[in-house]
C-alpha cells in the first residue's frame, strides 16, 4: 500500500513514475493522479491502478479534472513501454530478436480524441485539436472507473456530479449512476441554453444516451423547481444540439408530479422543443379566475412530406412550428387558438393563426360599437389570418395575407398589440419584382368582412379595394449630362388600376357605386449638382392622372405641374483631447440646414370632381417653403482602447411657409413635402416642428442612465398643437424614474411618472401614474411586484383600466422549462395590463 500522494506518468501506473523520470526528467507527464492510498497491479496487456481515501485525477492537455473517493485506471502496457522505449536505449536482458505478441485491442490516437471530445463537448466544452504534443494523451487509457461523489470540472465549470461513473474508451461507453449532467447547446439565434439531466442511471453508447426515470430541467437548483420526469429518454448527440426522444413525460412542481404531457421528439436547438410552451394561472378583480395553457413542437415529418409531395424537392428543407393556445376566463369563457408556422430557407415562409371564444362578458377595449352607433353584441368571437412570402426567384417574391374576424371588436379586445402598433389588417396578393434601380409590382387587396379599420384604428366607413393594381417604378436612373458636367436623372412611376369603395353594410349614408380604373403617370427630373459648399437639387415633376369614371359620368383626366429646388450644406467642427489617463477623446459639432421650395402651380379640375380614394385625388394648387436645420453633437471616447463615437445630443427644428395661403382651402393629404400640413387659414406661416433629444454617459451626470427629449409641433395661429417631453434617469433612491408631460388636442396637460428598481437579483417592482392637471383626475395607474427565476416566474399587478373606470388585480405564474420560448404577446384574457408590460421595459 502506498501512503502518500504521488505523480504518476499516464494515470496507469505509480511504479513506472520515476522511470519515466529518469529516461527523461524535463518532459511534464500528461497525467497527474493524486490519492491517499493505492496499490499497481499489472495482470496481462493492462496495467491497473486501484486507488481510495480521496483522490484528484487531472489531465492537462485536455483541461479536465475528476474527483472523487475511489477508483480505478487500466492502461495498455504496451503503448506504455512503447512511449518509453521511444526516447531510452535499449536496456534489460536481450529479447533475441522475439518481439513481444501484440496487445489483444488497440486504438490509434485520432479516435480515442473524437470519443473523448465528442462527450466533451455534449457538455459544453469546446474542443481541443489533436496535436503531437498531445498526441499521447489519448494512447494510453483503456478503463476508469471512479465512485464516491464523482465531480467532473472541465475548464474550472462542473459538468458532471455522480456517484459512479465507468468510462471504456474502446468500448465508446460510459454508464453514470446518481447522475446529473449539466448539458449545453446552441440555439437558433446563435446564443447559448444549458439543461440538466438527473437520474440513477444514464448509458452512452457513441453518440447515444440512454436511460429510465429520468427529470430534464433548466433548473440549477439541487431539487429543481420545476422539470419533466420523462420514463424513457434518449438524447442523441447531433452537433451543437442534441435530439430528444422522450416518451411517458409527466410535468413535476417541487419534485411532485401535477400533469401528464405527450411524448416529444425535439431538437434542443429549436425554439419548440418541448410540447409545453407555456402556462399561466391568474386572477383578476374584473374577470375572475384565469388559467392558460400553450402547447407547441414541430411538424417537421409531416410538413416535410407534404414539402416534398409539392416541391419535389427534399423534405429536409422544411421548417415548422405548431401551438395550441387554450384557456378558462371565469367570467368570459374559454378562449382557444393557435398558430401554424412553416419555412424553408430561400423558399417561401409563413404562418396561420386562429382564435375562438364563446364570449360571456362585454367588450371593454377601443371599438365597442359599429359605424351606425349600434352595440357590438357578437358572443362567438372569432378571428383567423395569415401572412405569406414565396420567393420565386433572387429579385423576386410574391407576399400573400389574409384576414378575418367574426366582429369589429375582437380584434381590439384580444389582439391589442397588434390592432395598435401594426398595419390596419387586409387581404392581399402582391407580386414584387426588382433589379437595380426598376421595380415592378402588381397585386389586388380587398376586404373579407363586412367592416375595416381607419389609419387611425377607428372603424371606416369604407374599404379601397384593388381589383388589381400594376405599378412600375424607376428610380435614380441619369439620362443625360448638362453642358455644365451635371447628370440628369430621371424619376418615373407608372400605375394602372381599378379601385371601388367597399362599404360597410352599416354605413348610413349615400352608397352609390364608385368603381374607377384609374392611371398615373409621374415623371419627375432633376439635376443636383454642388455649388460650393452646396448641394443643389432643383426638379420638375409632371403628373398625368385619366379616369374612366368620375362623379359626374363619363371619363375624364387631369394634369399637374410641379416645380422646386432644395438647397443644402453641412459644416462641422471637431475637438480632440487626451485625458488624464492618455486616451484619446473628442467632441464633433455638426450642422445641416436646408431650404426646400416646391409649386404645384398647375392643376386640372377640382378633387370633387373625382372620387376621392386616396391623396392622387385630392391634390390641388400650392406651394411650400420649409426650412429647417439639424443639430447634432457627437461624443468620441477612446477610453476602450477604440474610439467609439455615440450621439448626446440631437435638435431638429423645422418650419413650413405657405407663400400663397387662401382662406378656407381644403387640407391637402397629399402635401408637396412629406411632412407638410395645411394650415386652414389665410396665414402664409405654417407649422413650427421641433424635436431634441440629450443622452450624455454617465460620467457627464450624476446618474447611470440619463435622456431628455422633447418633441412636438406648434400652430402659430392656435397656439401649442402637440408638445410631448420625457425624462428618464437613475439610480436615484434606489430606482429607475420617468417622467412624461403631454399636450395635444385630447388631453391639456397629463403628467406621467413611472418608478422601477430590481432587488436580491430576482425581484423587480414597478409602478407609474398618468394624471390630467386641468380634469383633476387619475388616467390610469398601477403598478407591480415580479419574481424572475431561472425556471419560473410570478406577477402580482394592480392596474386601474380607463375603459372601465374600475381597479383590477391580478397574479400571473409562469414555469419555463429548456427551451420553452416565451408566449405570444396576446391580450387573449381581455387583459389590460399592456401598458405595464411596456412600462416595465422603458422603465
Amino acid at each position: 500500500m502506498i501512503r502518500h500522494r504521488e505523480l504518476l506518468l499516464a494515470a496507469v501506473a505509480a511504479a513506472v513514475a520515476p522511470i519515466a523520470a529518469q529516461q527523461d526528467p524535463t518532459k511534464k507527464p500528461v497525467y497527474e493522479l493524486n490519492y491517499a492510498y493505492g496499490s499497481v497491479e499489472s495482470p496481462g496487456d493492462f496495467t491497473e491502478t486501484l486507488f481510495h481515501g480521496g483522490f484528484v485525477f487531472r489531465w492537462p492537455d485536455l483541461d479536465l479534472e475528476i474527483r472523487g473517493a475511489s477508483g480505478i485506471l487500466q492502461s495498455d502496457r504496451s503503448a506504455l513501454q512503447q512511449q518509453l522505449a521511444a526516447s531510452a536505449s535499449q536496456d534489460g536482458p536481450p529479447r533475441r530478436g522475439i518481439e513481444p505478441p501484440a496487445p489483444r485491442r488497440t486504438m490509434t490516437p485520432e479516435a480515442m480524441h473524437e470519443r473523448v471530445e465528442r462527450f466533451l463537448k455534449a457538455l459544453g466544452q469546446s474542443p481541443k485539436p489533436l496535436t503531437e504534443k498531445n498526441r499521447s494523451s489519448y494512447d494510453l487509457p483503456r478503463f476508469l472507473y471512479f465512485e464516491g461523489d464523482v465531480i467532473v470540472v472541465r475548464g474550472g465549470i462542473e459538468v458532471v456530479r455522480c456517484r459512479r461513473l465507468w468510462i471504456s474508451p474502446l468500448d465508446d461507453r460510459m454508464v453514470v449512476e446518481g447522475a446529473e449532467l449539466r448539458y449545453q447547446t446552441r440555439k437558433r439565434d446563435g446564443g447559448v441554453e444549458s439543461f440538466v439531466v438527473r437520474g440513477d442511471r444514464l448509458e452512452k453508447q457513441g453518440a447515444r444516451w440512454t436511460g429510465r426515470d429520468l427529470t430534464f430541467t433548466s433548473c440549477d437548483a439541487g431539487k429543481p423547481h420545476i422539470a419533466v420526469l420523462s420514463g424513457e429518454l434518449e438524447i442523441v448527440e447531433n452537433g451543437e444540439q442534441f435530439e430528444v426522444f422522450s416518451r411517458g413525460n409527466t410535468l413535476q412542481f417541487g419534485g411532485s408530479s401535477i400533469l401528464p404531457l405527450p411524448n416529444a421528439h425535439f431538437f434542443t436547438g429549436d425554439q419548440t422543443n418541448l410540447p409545453l410552451r407555456s402556462a399561466s394561472f391568474g386572477y383578476s378583480g374584473r374577470e375572475g379566475v384565469r388559467t392558460r395553457v400553450e402547447a407547441g413542437s414541430s411538424w417537421n415529418s409531416t410538413g416535410g412530406a407534404l414539402h416534398e409531395w409539392m416541391t419535389g424537392r427534399s423534405k429536409n428543407e422544411f421548417r415548422g412550428d405548431w401551438t395550441v393556445d387554450a384557456g378558462w376566463i371565469e367570467k368570459r369563457g374559454a378562449p382557444l387558438g393557435g398558430t401554424l408556422d412553416y419555412r424553408a430557407e430561400g423558399l417561401y415562409r409563413g404562418s396561420l393563426e386562429g382564435y375562438y371564444l364563446d364570449d360571456d362578458g362585454p367588450n371593454r377595449r377601443e371599438i365597442l360599437n359599429w359605424v351606425d352607433g349600434a352595440t357590438i353584441t357578437d358572443r362567438n368571437r372569432n378571428l383567423a389570418r395569415t401572412e405569406n412570402k414565396v420567393f420565386l426567384g433572387k429579385d423576386t417574391h410574391l407576399d400573400i395575407t389574409a384576414f378575418h374576424a367574426g366582429d369589429a371588436a375582437v380584434y381590439s379586445e384580444f389582439f391589442g398589440g397588434d390592432y395598435r402598433d401594426r398595419k390596419t389588417p387586409e387581404s392581399s396578393a402582391y407580386l414584387h419584382s426588382g433589379s437595380d434601380n426598376v421595380l415592378f409590382t402588381v397585386g389586388a387587396r380587398t376586404n373579407l368582412d363586412t367592416f375595416s379599420y381607419r389609419d387611425n384604428r377607428a372603424l371606416a366607413d369604407y374599404f379601397v379595394e384593388e381589383l388589381p393594381v400594376a405599378t412600375l417604378q424607376w428610380l435614380a436612373q441619369p439620362i443625360a449630362m448638362t453642358p455644365w458636367e451635371t447628370p440628369i436623372v430621371l424619376d418615373a412611376s407608372t400605375e394602372v388600376g381599378e379601385r371601388r369603395k367597399n362599404y360597410d353594410e352599416r354605413f348610413v349614408g349615400n352608397r352609390d357605386p364608385e368603381t374607377t380604373l384609374r392611371a398615373d403617370q409621374i415623371v419627375e427630373l432633376s439635376t443636383p449638382f454642388a455649388l460650393g459648399m452646396l448641394s443643389i437639387r432643383p426638379f420638375a415633376e409632371t403628373r398625368l392622372t385619366c379616369y374612366d369614371e368620375t362623379v359626374a359620368g363619363g371619363s375624364d383626366s387631369r394634369l399637374a405641374l410641379t416645380a422646386g429646388v432644395s438647397a443644402g450644406t453641412r459644416f462641422q467642427r471637431t475637438w480632440r483631447w487626451t485625458d488624464d489617463e492618455g486616451n484619446e477623446q473628442g467632441m464633433r459639432h455638426v450642422v445641416s440646414p436646408r431650404v426646400t421650395f416646391a409649386d404645384r402651380y398647375h392643376v386640372d379640375g377640382s378633387p370633387s370632381d373625382f372620387y376621392q380614394y386616396d391623396a392622387t385625388d385630392a391634390i390641388t394648387e400650392e406651394n411650400l417653403v420649409r426650412c429647417e436645420v439639424r443639430n447634432l453633437f457627437q461624443r468620441m471616447d477612446g477610453a476602450s482602447g477604440k474610439l467609439v463615437t455615440y450621439d448626446f445630443v440631437y435638435l431638429d427644428l423645422a418650419q413650413d411657409l405657405w407663400p400663397e395661403a387662401q382662406a378656407g382651402q381644403p387640407f391637402d393629404p397629399n402635401s408637396l413635402y412629406y411632412q407638410a400640413q395645411r394650415v386652414d387659414s389665410e396665414s402664409q406661416l405654417g407649422l413650427f416642428y421641433y424635436d431634441f433629444l440629450i443622452r450624455p454617459r454617465a460620467y457627464w451626470v450624476p446618474f447611470e442612465n440619463f435622456s431628455y427629449g422633447i418633441y412636438g409641433d406648434h400652430d402659430w395661429q392656435t397656439g401649442l398643437r402637440t408638445f410631448d417631453t420625457e425624462l428618464q434617469f437613475g439610480q436615484f433612491l434606489g430606482c429607475n424614474w420617468t417622467t412624461e408631460y403631454r399636450r395635444d388636442a385630447v388631453t391639456n396637460g397629463a403628467v406621467g411618472l413611472g418608478a422601477s428598481t430590481s432587488f436580491y437579483g430576482r425581484w423587480d417592482v414597478f409602478g407609474f401614474g398618468q394624471y390630467d392637471a386641468q380634469e383633476n383626475q387619475f388616467l390610469r395607474y398601477g403598478g407591480a411586484l415580479i419574481r424572475r427565476d431561472h425556471d419560473y416566474s410570478i406577477r402580482f399587478g394592480l392596474d386601474f383600466d380607463p375603459y372601465e373606470d374600475q381597479l383590477s388585480f391580478r397574479i400571473d405564474f409562469e414555469p419555463r422549462l429548456p427551451g420553452m420560448s416565451k408566449p405570444r404577446e396576446r391580450n387573449w384574457y381581455g387583459s389590460v395590463n399592456d401598458f405595464q408590460q411596456r412600462s416595465a421595459t422603458s422603465f
